[in-house]
């Protein structure tokens, strides 16, 4: 069905089967990084020196990655409607240093919902997966992303036990998710690092106390 409907509309079938779309040549992700490696035109970026041609500006050492509109839930409803990585759209670029990022060209960023990685992960934080690392056994015990075919991506830490794989939220209220389906769990990439940002303070005007009080 697939191959008979194409993409993007195929894309649905291959991923009902298990399969990976995120390598196909022709999927937004491989394109994606392929023009952020050629053009970065569409892009404002602020730096102090110019960047060379590519993913990696050579002379300061970064790297460009792109912030996909892709969100990782970390509460025990998904946020809606679910991208496919596929298909993802690329929302805005950040600039990293080239040590932060193990394998540059399979970097990508995407947005946390949730509190269920607080006290490690803010929610509303925008983490980084080197998607290079997709094998479990090198997940053990790591941040990892993975996706489920309906419902979307999660982000927690990867633990393989003699019967099950299982992710564990740092925020113990929630309870582990169980994993070991490689059929509907795949292996999105190890989390790296993570940015994020203080809560804006109310003003002044909001902190009045009601009339009469």
């Amino acid at each position: 069905m697939g191959n008979l409907a194409g993409s993007p509309d195929g894309d649905y079938f291959w991923e009902r089967a298990g399969v990976d779309l995120a390598n196909f040549p022709d999927t937004k992700l491989r394109m994606t990084h392929f023009s952020l490696r050629v053009n970065l035109k569409d892009f404002k970026l602020v730096s102090g020196r110019k960047l060379s041609r590519g993913v990696v500006a050579s002379k300061s050492n970064a790297v460009i990655l792109p912030l996909l509109n892709i969100t990782a839930y970390g509460d025990r409803v998904p946020p809606g409607p679910h991208v496919t990585l596929s298909q993802a759209e690329v929302l805005d670029v950040l600039m990293a240093p080239l040590s932060w990022c193990p394998h540059p060209e399979h970097m990508l960023c995407m947005h946390v919902s949730g509190d269920s990685m607080a006290s490690v992960i803010p929610a509303d934080s925008i983490i980084s997966v080197d998607t290079a690392i997709t094998e479990r056994s090198q997940l053990d015990k790591k941040l990892a992303v993975f996706s489920h075919r309906d419902l979307g991506f999660k982000v927690a830490r990867f633990q393989r036990l003699s019967t099950s794989d299982i992710l564990v939220s740092a925020n113990h209220k929630y309870l582990p998710v169980d994993v070991s389906d490689q059929s509907k769990w795949k292996v999105v990439g190890a989390v790296v690092w993570w940015v994020s940002r203080d809560a804006l303070p109310q003003s002044a005007g909001n902190n009045k106390p009601p009339s009469g009080t």
